[in-house]
């Protein structure tokens, strides 16, 4: 971060442990939170574009109504815990329907349940 304030605009390098941090801010504080910080603090944190950019190029995209048991395994394997609890988070309300090209569907359909778990690619 401080390596940052003698540089010109152009030309920022963040750690990976603050490319980190600033993908956890920008998930769960939204962008608004995220931009507040980055224009009040200069240097601090990647620029929007390049954290959108890393989320949509990492691997584990996620799928509306579709469970990645094999993706929440590999990832207790890897830190060696044997006991987890995994919940849905539906408090959210999405105001608007957005297409995701990832996937080839629409976000922000209520999705239908069968035996209370989400059928993928059936809304109501």
């Amino acid at each position: 971060m401080f390596r940052n304030l003698g540089i010109a605009d152009k030309g920022f390098h963040y750690e990976p442990i603050v490319r980190q941090f600033a993908t956890a801010l920008y998930v769960l504080g939204g962008r608004r939170a995220y931009e507040f910080l980055r224009l009040n603090i200069p240097s601090l944190l990647p620029s929007v574009q390049i954290l959108q950019a890393a989320i949509s190029a990492a691997e584990n995209n996620l799928t509306e109504g579709k469970f990645n048991y094999e993706g929440a395994c590999n990832y207790f394997n890897s830190i060696h815990v044997t006991l987890g609890f995994i919940t849905e988070d539906a408090t959210a309300v999405i105001p608007k329907i957005t297409y995701d090209t990832t996937s080839d569907t629409f976000i922000g359909f209520v999705a239908q349940s069968q035996k209370y778990l989400l059928v993928k690619r059936k809304y109501n």
